[in-house]
């Protein structure tokens, strides 16, 4: 009789040790607080880097509306079919928006681009596109407040 109640207690106490060792590793989700982003001096960095900290929209179609729109806008900007870029929204405001866009298959190798658009009555326009800095005179013009744009040439 006492070999099973100390059968019984050990698996009990293995049980607890199980259980709490599962706890303490066990991972956390993840959230957008526990992202971490590396400090970047580039733009393409900061801008991706900023939009952790900007309203997350309410759905998935939401995003890919914006996506395509966006795609629309640059196509007719750089004329270019929309099935030819990929872009990614960086920072967006109710009026202004940064990202940046890739256009397949466009030597050198898929070349990274940055853009900037504003919505003026109620419709976006890209004002700007391009492949380094944002354009100052192009910021000022428009009054792109800097948590939109902050680098510029």
């Amino acid at each position: 009789m006492n070999t099973k109640k100390y059968i019984i207690a050990f698996l009990i106490l293995l049980a607890v040790i199980i259980g709490a060792i599962f706890f303490i590793f066990k991972k956390q989700p993840t959230t957008v607080e526990n992202l971490s982003v590396k400090n970047s001096t580039t733009t393409k960095n900061k801008i991706f880097q900023k939009n952790i900290e900007t309203q997350i929209p309410a759905s998935f179609s939401e995003i890919n509306n914006r996506v395509d729109n966006f795609k629309n806008l640059i196509g007719q900007k750089i004329n270019q079919d929309k099935k030819n870029i990929d872009v990614q929204i960086g920072i967006e405001d109710d009026n202004y928006a940064s990202g940046i866009f890739t256009v397949i298959n466009e030597a050198p190798s898929d070349a990274t681009n940055l853009f900037l658009a504003i919505k003026n009555n109620d419709k976006w326009q890209i004002v700007w596109t391009g492949q380094n800095n944002f354009s100052c005179e192009i910021i000022q013009q428009y009054n792109i407040p800097e948590k939109i744009a902050s680098d510029c040439k």
